[in-house]
């Protein structure tokens, strides 16, 4: 049977209605009086709509979670071709009104806020901590959230580089990196920090890990600064990846020099749990600094990056 979708959002922006095919779905954008409509068609059997709500959100979420960066592609470049600011990349928690219809008998099911997060922020007043890198930190989550790839992995090394200046690391202490003579790096910075044995209770891996992922990272922000390179909505996970390579370094569990609180171990927290409603079923609640290796590939051919065999072998740090 066929049921269609209604979802609507709040945009302060007005653009043509469009019909959009993605590989799975019909799409309709539509601008109406409650704000923008996005509408999917889709088949299931006639049990749909007689499950439990929870049931029927459920599947709608991962199915919206499907639609969404197809319909944020279009709507960044309808963006950039109109020169229109006012327009935004959407999410799942924009939403706040949802009907299902069937559509052989024309009625169906409404929800109103179908994926609002009740309770947050459940850091508020606990342990509050205003240093510059922690709002950057938090930007960059807000900005994965919504879809603005390149601004998340900008504001992510920009939260690194407060970081560093936040626990005055020099980057000039001889490493793999940096050479007595040389020009401090903001690679030589961050292997100077993984290096003092103090700052983390984690074994030598995962310290390699983290240097190779920022490392990583760091390549694809010089490329989006340097040679406009955009990220695709189907890339979000490489800022998935950041955020948790961040959250491993600032972690003071796991030895964040100057943090007295635990206020990033429950920051954390609030991240997976918005993303794994945000991001359910695609990344299969995989929540790990580490590319894998088939990712690994793919950002090397894509960015023509040759790995340094000392990061490569997981000899880093040696001496930790």
């Amino acid at each position: 049977m066929k049921f269609k979708i209604y979802g609507f959002l709040s945009c302060s922006a007005y653009f043509s209605d469009m019909k959009l095919t993605s590989v799975e779905f019909n799409i309709e954008l539509v601008q109406t009086s409650r704000g923008l409509c996005i509408s999917i068609e889709i088949e299931r059997d006639e049990t749909f709509l007689a499950r439990e709500d929870k049931l029927i959100l459920r599947d709608i979420r991962a199915i919206v979670n499907q639609v969404i960066p197809f319909v944020n592609e279009i709507l960044l470049k309808i963006k950039y071709s109109d020169a229109h600011p006012l327009i935004d990349t959407i999410s799942l928690l924009d939403f706040y009104y949802l009907f299902v219809e069937d559509q052989s008998i024309k009625t169906g099911k409404e929800f109103d806020r179908p994926f609002a997060i009740e309770g947050f922020p459940p850091l508020a007043g606990v342990d509050y901590n205003d240093e510059i890198f922690i709002r950057d930190y938090i930007d960059a989550m807000t900005s994965y959230f919504k879809y603005n790839l390149d601004d998340c992995i900008r504001r992510g090394i920009t939260s690194l580089e407060n970081y560093f200046e936040y626990l005055g690391i020099e980057g000039k202490k001889e490493g793999l990196v940096f050479k007595s003579g040389s020009r401090p790096t903001f690679m030589s910075k961050l292997e100077e920090h993984l290096r003092v044995k103090e700052n983390f209770v984690m074994p030598p891996q995962v310290i390699n890990i983290a240097f190779k992922t920022i490392w990583l990272i760091y390549k694809i922000r010089n490329a989006i600064v340097h040679d406009k390179y955009r990220l695709q909505t189907n890339e979000r996970w490489m800022c998935n990846r950041l955020i948790y390579a961040l959250y491993n370094i600032y972690n003071p569990r796991i030895g964040a020099k100057g943090l007295g609180s635990m206020y990033i171990v429950r920051l954390g927290i609030q991240f997976q749990t918005i993303d794994s409603l945000i991001s359910w079923n695609e990344f299969n609640h995989n929540y790990t600094l580490e590319f894998s290796e088939e990712q690994t590939r793919y950002l090397c051919n894509k960015f023509g990056l040759k790995i340094p065999q000392v990061i490569q072998s997981g000899s880093f740090p040696h001496n930790v």
